[in-house]
């Protein structure tokens, strides 16, 4: 789904912010190789202010998600917040590699989707916790360290466990 908006009604007035919310469904949200569950549709909250060049954008957005902690792997709901700072020029414009910055079309109207979803994907944590102190799980027997105590020992490996096989492969991969 697109956001395209009519600006036109902005474009006339230099240098006066319009205030500007909403919301954006975003169905999936992949950034790498991991995947957020989208509980809600992102909200933004924007100005919007004509200047000579463009059209520039500044507010908030964010996007509450179901992530995976990465040290865990229990379930996180939370929010992924980003501040909006974005430049919809007049004219075709590129940066130094030749990218093509966001425009103002012909008649008059800006993609805010893609823009506000690349600033939360900026925002998105690379490893995220589902607390600072989080125990992760055990290397040896796989418990939640969080809700469990175990009495492996980091070393410790027992032959018959599933996860043993795993050690194997560590070990053939550091001769």
């Amino acid at each position: 789904m697109s956001t395209t908006l009519d600006v036109n009604y902005i474009l006339d007035e230099k240098y006066v912010p319009h205030p500007l919310n909403g919301t954006i469904p975003i169905d999936e949200f992949i950034v790498g190789d991991q995947a957020f569950e989208p509980q809600a549709p992102a909200v933004y909250l924007l100005d919007l202010t004509a200047l000579d060049d463009g059209l520039l954008v500044q507010g908030s957005v964010s996007l509450n998600v179901k992530m995976v902690c990465a040290r865990c792997l229990g379930p996180i709901f939370a929010p992924i917040s980003s501040d909006v700072d974005s430049m919809f020029y007049y004219e075709p414009t590129s940066d130094d590699d030749g990218d093509p910055y966001p425009e103002v079309d012909e008649y008059g109207h800006i993609n805010l989707e893609s823009e506000l979803i690349e600033d939360l994907i900026v925002a998105t944590p690379f490893a995220p916790l589902c607390k600072k102190e989080c125990k992760g799980v055990c290397s040896v027997c796989g418990k939640n360290r969080n809700f469990d105590s175990c009495t492996c020992e980091d070393d410790e490996i027992d032959a018959t466990h599933p996860f043993a096989g795993l050690d194997a492969l560590l070990q053939k991969d550091e001769e």
